[in-house]
């Protein structure tokens, strides 16, 4: 994806055997649209292997809606802001991510995950470190080898299971 996707729309994709599925970086001006693709085992060797989507670009005004994940060992949806490039305002709605890697949020504001299936996963569901103004409603988060929702921050770590 280009170095600024605004108001660019990804959809109806099938996304395999890469090193990673997808990046994105957007200035926030118009949303930036990824839906109904199909992010299935991207897990070649080289940096940020094993995520379905991943970046650590500057990223605001995106929407993950209604993708399907599996075998992306590392993470389906990880996004990985920090002073230098800040990330806000990302919806991630509607996905279902089976046999996959956790939704990862680092360094990012404004975030709004409901609506998503996620069973089965390798550790756990959603991790959530050093973020702030997150909503996280209405998902099924089940059967994962790890706590389904992780909060970490400067204090420590705090897992809570959600079935």
């Amino acid at each position: 994806m280009a170095s600024n996707a605004a108001g660019d729309v990804i959809s109806n994709n099938i996304i395999t055997d890469n090193v990673f599925g997808m990046s994105i970086a957007s200035d926030g001006s118009t949303q930036a649209t990824i839906s109904g693709n199909l992010f299935d085992t991207n897990t070649r060797a080289g940096s940020a292997s094993g995520n379905g989507i991943y970046t650590d670009f500057t990223v605001s005004n995106v929407k993950v809606d209604g993708n399907h994940f599996t075998g992306n060992t590392e993470g389906s949806v990880s996004f990985f802001g920090s002073s230098a490039n800040p990330q806000s305002n990302v919806t991630i709605v509607n996905n279902v991510m089976v046999d996959d890697g956790p939704i990862s949020l680092q360094q990012i504001s404004g975030v709004t995950i409901d609506h998503n299936e996620i069973p089965t996963a390798e550790a756990w569901d959603l991790d959530r470190g050093w973020v702030s103004s997150v909503t996280i409603t209405n998902n099924l988060l089940n059967d994962n080898g790890g706590a389904g929702i992780k909060f970490a921050n400067s204090d420590g770590l705090l897992t809570r299971r959600i079935r």
